[in-house]
């Protein structure tokens, strides 16, 4: 086996700070620049607006994209993301909203399906609508029993019915 590994060299030139009006300014011009096809420019832009924790502008750029979006796997994904943004902003019911959308796609990519599940039983939780939470968890788990993020999750759906026992070996 004949391995190698090699340090990239160092960019040159100096490094260049950007405001984030820069930024969201070089983004809009993008999805302007690209043409036919501004899928990538667009979700860049969403995901500078969600992180920013601008979600109005994030849902809205969002929108756009889903109508250029060619597969239920990739609408799914947006649409998730949507929950996502409501999340960020305390709204589970909105998340719910989002994350049964995408639920109705039935994306098939596990790592999708998963999170979907996830998400929705998370907001259930947060909701106080434990036992409807507890059945997304146990679905992720069949999905991908080895990611945590369900796991915690049940552990909070039962413990929020009660449930502790089941709850504690729930993370054993």
């Amino acid at each position: 086996m004949d391995f190698r590994f090699q340090l990239p060299k160092p960019l040159d030139g100096p490094l260049i700070e950007l405001t984030l009006e820069e930024m969201e300014t070089i983004l809009i011009r993008n999805v302007g620049d690209a043409g036919k096809d501004p899928r990538q420019a667009l979700w860049q832009l969403a995901q500078f607006y969600k992180v920013q924790k601008q979600h109005e502008k994030a849902l809205e750029r969002l929108r756009q994209l889903m109508v250029l979006l060619p597969d239920v796997e990739s609408k799914a994904q947006c649409v998730f993301t949507m929950g996502q943004a409501m999340e960020q902003v305390g709204d589970y019911a909105a998340a719910v909203r989002y994350y049964k959308e995408a639920f109705a796609l039935e994306p098939s990519k596990t790592f999708t399906w998963y999170f979907i599940h996830n998400n929705l039983g998370f907001s259930l939780n947060t909701l106080g609508r434990f036992a409807k939470g507890e059945d997304y968890c146990r679905e992720a788990i069949k999905i991908d029993p080895n990611r945590p993020n369900a796991h915690k999750n049940l552990g909070i759906a039962l413990a929020g019915q009660g449930q502790y026992r089941e709850a504690a070996q729930a993370f054993i």
